[in-house]
This record gives C-alpha cells, structure tokens and sequence, in this order.
C-alpha cells in the first residue's frame, strides 16, 4: 500500500498543477478558490475539503473543483463522497483521465481490485505522458499482486564496523559485564543481517505473517564478543479502514563468543581471518534461547500523526554457566509518536518501559538480573536535496536494579545517511556516541575500578531488498 499512495500522490500532483491553472483563469471566484488550493497544498485536507465543497455549492458541475474535491476525500477516507466527486467530472468530460486514474486508487483503497483494474485499462486507451504511463502501469502490477494470497519480501544487509570500546557491550553478556580488565577495546566488525517476511491473505483484513531475522557479529580481535542471533515469528494481522493491529508469538536465539577460530588462533590475524569467521560459527557459546508474545498496534490520529504501540513478554532462558541466575521474565512496552512534515520530513518521539524479573534465586546475578528500564528516543528525517536521505536520533535510557543497589544510564546520539543505488539497493553510512554512567563504579578503592562505558561507533553498509 506504500507503493500505491506513492504512486498516486505522484500522479495527483501532476494532474492538480495543470487544472489549478486551468480554473484560475476561468472561474470569478479567485480569491476562494486560491485559498482552498492553498490549504490543500498544506496538506490540511479537512479544511480544503469544506472549502471546495461551498464552492461546489456554487458551481456543482465545474470539473476543477469536483476533482480537488474527490482528491480531499480520498485524502479524508471519504471513498464514497471521492468516487460521486470524480464520476460528476467524467460526466461533463468522459475523456478525463486523471479522474479514472483517482477513481482506480479509491477502488484499490477499498480493496474492489477488479473495479480498479477497469478505470485503469480505460485510462491506457488515451495518450498519456510517459510518466504518467508507467505509473498506471505499476498500479495495474500491484493489483495483480494484491489478488496472490501468498506474499514474501525481505532484505539481506551486509555491513562493516568500527567500535572503539568493545567491552561496552549489551547488558546480556555476562562475560563483558563483569570483566575486570581496565580501558577501552578498540575492534572492527563484519556484520550480516537477513529479514524474511511471509504473509498469507485469509481474508480481506485477516493476514497470517511468518517473519525470520538472522543477524551476525564477527570481530576481529574481541571474538569472545561475537554475536549471533536468530528470531522467529509467526502470528495474526488484522488490518482496518483505521488501524492495523498484529498479535505474534516468537521464539528466539542467542550464540556468543569464540574462544578460537577455526585455527585455533585469537583472531588478531589479518582481514581473511575476519571473513573467515562465518564458518566457524558452530564454536560459538549457546548463550540464551527465548519464547514469548508480542502485540503490535498502529494507528493515525491526524493525517500528519501516527501512533505505534508495541508490548511484549518473553522468558529468556541463559545456558551457559558463565550466565547462571541470568534468565529471567521480561515484559515491555513502548509508545512512538510520528509526524510527518512534509517533503519526505518527519520528526517522531518513543517512550520506553520494562522490567527483567529473575527465573531463580541466585543472590550474585539477581542483583543485575532483577531491574527496570526506562527511555525516552527522538528522531528526525530529511532529504538533503537529492543527494541522500538524513537520520538524526537521540536517546535517554535509564535502569534501576533490585533495592536500590545499582542504577545505569545511558545517552546516545548518532546519525544515518542512506541512498539508493539502483533497483531495491540502498547505501548506508551511520555514526553513533554512546556515553554510559554506572553506580557499580567504586572510586572509593585505590586505584578506583571504573570500567570503560564511553564508546564511538561508525558503520557502512549495503541492503538488497527483495
């Protein structure tokens, strides 16, 4: 459905700046008229749709305005107001093919695919742009995709990394977590990551989806921080005129460290050693596996804001001995707001919350296996001119530790910049700073322990989506 607004925003545009013309010099009432186009051009469709319906009173037969108005309506989910709107201008020029063009996205819309198949095969028997050709043709290509009830996509990223603190790791590795070796580990990284997505079409609403991550970490040097990490999904989707809501049972995996490669080496070979991690992923530690259930809801408040609300709980269950007393309940939620600004700009805000309950009583880990998380994200998107797209995010995270014993925070900041390069293929680059405090400090020994939380990351990778 992405595609579908995409293209049909494209082909809207296109149309509404010839018959804005068109109207300007015709109809005396300018000064209405301006300022409907206006408030449309704003995106307000709401306000522009009460503005050219009282010019619709006045002039009920005028193309231009029964065209910007079934284009609010589409905009509004009006379907039935949109498709009369658009029928009244094909009544008085049956040969205006924008109108069939907007018809077929209403029909789409409502899922009668063979109502819009028609519009669209008649809007191909009249001359049109090149541009505008190729669009309908792309839309009559998504209709005879939405008609198959099986549906797979994906992408596989590749990627390579620099970290300058290895050691500063995710809270789960209990390794990393309680090393003693003072200062920062600096390392790179190959990294591969593949998502899977398979849905059925039950009904109309009803979707069943399966979905499959497999993401990879290996380093250089720090091979005993080598991830790798395995996700399955499978559940229910409903989608409605107004929201979209999926319940989804997962399992999931986790293998961590090396303690040699495959030639019994540290890894602090040259680049061929690094590549030749990937197959030697077999010596890597079963860590952790997990089962649990996530529900997911999204909504529009406005035409310009979204909601995503997101909770989940899950039993992780530690293997290694090296984690003992670390498997625990988790349950978590979070809640973003997105606002769309225009010209492929956004700005959005997350607030997140969970807690980590431990399975077993095990005095030693419970202390850093029993806390709570809270956070709070900022992001910003923008193009920059047509060179590439620019993402800007910061984040606030706070965990707090059974009675009181030990509390971390930790801040970041980092940016992306992304581009495509040809068909499905995106070039990425992102940098990131993390700065962690923690109490589990003591700075009152000499010399203070203190380990090294402060961290910079950059990366560059490639995705082929599919």
């Amino acid at each position: 459905m992405v595609m579908l607004k995409k293209y049909g925003i494209s082909i809207a545009l296109s149309c509404l700046i010839g018959a804005a013309s068109v109207y300007a010099s015709a109809n005396p009432a300018q000064e209405e008229f301006d300022s409907a186009v206006a408030t449309y051009n704003k995106n307000d469709f709401a306000g522009a749709y009460k503005k050219f319906n009282d010019l619709y009173e006045l002039k009920s037969d005028d193309p231009v305005v029964n065209f910007y108005l079934g284009r609010c309506a589409t905009e509004l989910k009006l379907y039935d107001q949109a498709l009369l709107a658009f029928e009244r201008v094909l009544t008085v020029d049956p040969t205006h093919v924008r109108s069939r063009v907007e018809m077929a996205r209403v029909y789409m819309e409502e899922g009668s695919y063979d109502s819009a198949e028609v519009e669209l095969n008649n809007a191909l028997e009249y001359k049109l742009p090149d541009n505008v050709k190729a669009q309908v043709t792309a839309l009559l290509k998504s209709i005879n995709d939405s008609r198959k009830k099986n549906h797979l996509s994906g992408a596989f990223i590749g990627g390579f990394g620099l970290d300058t603190n290895v050691r500063n790791a995710p809270d789960f590795v209990p390794t990393v977590l309680t090393a003693t070796t003072p200062g920062a580990k600096f390392d790179y990284s190959i990294n591969e990551t593949a998502v899977v997505n398979h849905t059925y079409d039950i009904s109309k609403n009803l979707k069943w989806q399966n979905n499959v991550i497999v993401y990879g970490q290996q380093f250089r040097q720090a091979i005993d921080a080598n991830i790798l990490y395995m996700s399955l999904g499978s559940g229910l989707q409903y989608i409605a005129p107004s929201y979209t809501i999926a319940i989804t049972p997962t399992v999931e995996s986790l293998k961590y460290g090396q303690a040699t490669d495959a030639n019994g080496q540290s890894g602090v070979d040259a680049l061929g050693g690094l590549l030749g991690k990937l197959t030697t992923m077999d010596r890597m530690q079963d860590m952790m596996k997990g089962v649990g259930i996530n529900e997911k809801f999204n909504t529009n408040i406005t035409q310009t804001v979204s909601l995503e609300q997101v909770l989940g709980v899950k039993k992780q269950f530690f293997n290694s001995s090296a984690a003992a007393g670390m498997s625990a309940d988790v349950l978590n939620a979070s809640l973003g707001l997105k606002k769309d600004l225009g010209d492929s700009r956004n700005i959005g805000a997350t607030v997140l919350w969970s807690k980590n309950m431990a399975l077993q009583e095990y005095s030693v880990r419970n202390k850093i296996t029993n806390y709570y998380t809270k956070g709070v994200g900022l992001n910003y998107s923008t193009p920059v001119k047509s060179y590439f797209d620019l993402s800007l995010n910061t984040m606030l995270v706070k965990q707090d530790y059974q009675d009181n014993t030990r509390a971390d925070l930790q801040k970041s900041f980092g940016f992306s910049l992304s581009r495509p390069i040809g068909k499905d293929m995106l070039l990425g680059a992102s940098f990131n700073r993390i700065w962690n405090g923690s109490t589990a400090d003591d700075l009152t020994v000499i010399p203070p322990i203190q380990m090294p939380y402060q961290k910079t990351t950059f990366g560059v990778s490639l995705t082929k989506a599919f």
